[in-house]
């Protein structure tokens, strides 16, 4: 693996880390969504700008591990990962607000299990034939068109100026 990938790597695992996905990471550190895939697809290389942005935002990143790959991942031994929390994006262990506390979980020998089988009766499909329908496409009628005149421009700012009337180019 290479220093690039490396780094991107990291980031990854930034993004890991903090639990969040991609364009909530972008969004947080004040980048584009598009900025951030590209640079996770391996398109792009990460800027500086993009590196500055992430120690900004996440001060408990250690410097050295993001650029270079020395651990500890975070400045302090004992920093606690502090989850970013995405409106769009809840935990696993979050309850939906619409859901009631006291809801009864149904135990697995009340539900009935899923039956899988092969069906013995199955018929090949049918071939359609579509027949083609064919238009009659009627060209409209326009008025011929003739030349009227024609105009030469010369690079010495002089032209010359044709009628059909005249004698061809001698």
């Amino acid at each position: 693996m290479n220093d690039e990938e490396a780094l991107i790597d990291r980031i990854r695992q930034i993004i890991e880390q903090k639990r969040m996905n991609s364009s909530y990471f972008a969004e947080q550190i004040g980048s584009s969504r598009s900025v951030i895939t590209h640079i996770l697809n391996g398109r792009n290389k990460p800027s500086w700008d993009i590196l500055k942005k992430i120690l900004e935002k996440y001060d408990d990143i250690n410097t050295e591990w993001l650029l270079f790959g020395k651990e500890p991942m975070f400045k302090s031994e004992r920093s606690v990962i502090k989850p970013e929390k995405s409106p769009s994006q809840p935990s696993l262990f979050d309850k939906p607000e619409s859901e009631d506390t006291q809801t009864e979980i149904k135990s697995a020998e009340d539900t009935l299990p899923t039956e899988y089988r092969k069906e013995t009766d199955v018929k090949p499909a049918e071939k359609v034939v579509k027949q083609e329908e064919t238009e009659e496409v009627i060209p409209l009628k326009t008025e011929s068109k003739k030349i009227v005149k024609i105009m030469i421009f010369y690079s010495d700012s002089t032209f010359g100026s044709f009628t059909p009337d005249m004698k061809p180019f001698e």
